[in-house]
């Protein structure tokens, strides 16, 4: 889904491709999407929601993604990480954030992401975050600019 105005989208959109492992939605009107819209996906590895001027996730959007390995979240309006903008995404292992106007990440933002080894923030970004932060983030407890 690509230059289309999805404004206000419903979970009833994506409802039927339940076994869907890969799924890019850039340059649409996305930004207030139904905190449930994603709850039937199960099976999604790779999710890039780039460009869609997303400023705040809600707090159970990516709650039934357990799969998710990818998830790019490139050039949105995004300006802050709380601890439970990523539950649910227990497998998460590549995060891209590059682009966004963060300038604030909770201290325990990652700590469901226990598998994350990949953070891209855009270079230049300052953003401040709790002390400890990067403890969180397991793996190889690489962050990339």
């Amino acid at each position: 889904m690509t230059d289309n105005n999805v404004d206000e989208s419903s979970p009833w959109i994506l409802y039927s491709l339940y076994k869907l492992e890969s799924l890019v939605i850039t340059n649409t009107g996305f930004s207030n999407a139904s905190y449930d819209v994603f709850h039937n996906l199960t099976h999604l590895r790779s999710l890039n929601i780039a460009g869609c001027g997303l400023k705040k996730i809600k707090a159970s959007l990516f709650k039934n993604l357990n799969l998710l390995t990818n998830l790019n979240l490139d050039n949105n309006e995004l300006e802050m990480i709380n601890n439970e903008t990523f539950l649910g995404l227990s497998n998460l292992k590549k995060l891209s954030l590059q682009m966004n106007k963060i300038s604030y990440i909770a201290t325990s933002a990652f700590s469901m992401s226990p598998l994350l080894d990949t953070l891209q923030v855009s270079e230049r970004q300052q953003f401040t975050y709790e002390r400890f932060l990067f403890h969180t983030v397991h793996g190889k407890n690489s962050v990339r600019k």
